[in-house]
């Protein structure tokens, strides 16, 4: 992968312009304006939704992702496959290694999806969280993305 593109400027550009490059991650908005965060989207993937109701949904999600990516920051996202496919991997001291079929347990909601997009800060990721449709029966967690000189 090339360097991560800001508006009009690579990051190794920023860098050298900044002093060089940083050693390990940089500070989230260390690189100008714009600071970058994923959209978790939660949901009970067990729920008894209708086939009206999901339908719905996906048309939603399908229209603020189109938005987004007009509006130029919406940087990438996918949906996940159930948790029925995912794998726990977990390495302990001394080379032993266990791995479990499914996520971790003991939550009603999994991570069905997320989105990557570019923000001025997490208010204004909060407002984006917010016009999912999925908050409104979900949970959207908000995070911001450490920025490294190769993302």
């Amino acid at each position: 992968m090339g360097a991560a593109q800001l508006p009009g400027r690579a990051v190794s550009e920023l860098m050298t312009t900044a002093g060089g490059p940083a050693a390990g991650p940089l500070p989230a908005g260390s690189l100008g304006e714009v600071m970058r965060y994923a959209l978790l989207i939660r949901d009970d993937e067990n729920a008894a939704v209708s086939f009206d109701e999901r339908y719905r949904r996906a048309a939603g999600l399908t229209a603020f992702q189109e938005e987004m990516q007009a509006s130029g920051a919406l940087v990438g996202g996918e949906q996940l496959e159930p948790t029925e496919t995912a794998a726990t991997v977990q390495c302990w001291d001394g080379g032993d290694i266990v791995i479990a079929s499914g996520p971790l347990g003991g939550t009603k909601e999994q991570i069905v999806g997320f989105l990557v997009v570019d923000c001025k800060d997490l208010d204004d990721a909060i407002g984006m969280a917010t016009r999912i449709p999925a908050a409104w029966y979900g949970t959207i967690e908000v995070r911001a993305v450490r920025e490294t000189e190769a993302s």
